[in-house]
């Protein structure tokens, strides 16, 4: 049976390519686009995960008398965290908390970088 689509908003930018979808029930015969809150939610689950990976990895090298930049080590650390969580799994722990996967339009389950 093919998954049936419905379009609430269409969205530009970056993410033009990819369909970030929510799944309304377990046997998922229905998607729809997840709109802005759940987005959202789950960009900020993200962002506290990398904030407190890079505090603690900021503290350890404090411990031992290094200095490492908060910013620098926070971007690298949410580069590193994005890629190999959606080039893995399609989906990064707080996109998973939220019940979102990423997709590409056309419906393939690989990312292509």
């Amino acid at each position: 049976m093919q998954a049936a689509m419905r379009t609430i908003r269409n969205f530009g930018g970056i993410t033009n390519s990819y369909t970030f979808l929510v799944e309304l029930n377990m046997d998922a015969t229905e998607k729809i686009k997840a709109g802005f809150w759940i987005r959202f939610s789950a960009i900020f689950i993200d962002t506290i995960i990398v904030y407190t990976i890079t505090s603690i990895l900021v503290i350890i090298a404090q411990y031992f008398n290094y200095y490492i930049p908060f910013e620098l080590t926070f971007i690298i650390i949410a580069l590193l965290y994005s890629i190999i969580f959606l080039g893995l799994k399609n989906f990064t722990i707080g996109k998973w908390f939220c019940g979102l996967i990423v997709q590409k339009k056309g419906g393939g389950n690989q990312l292509v970088y």
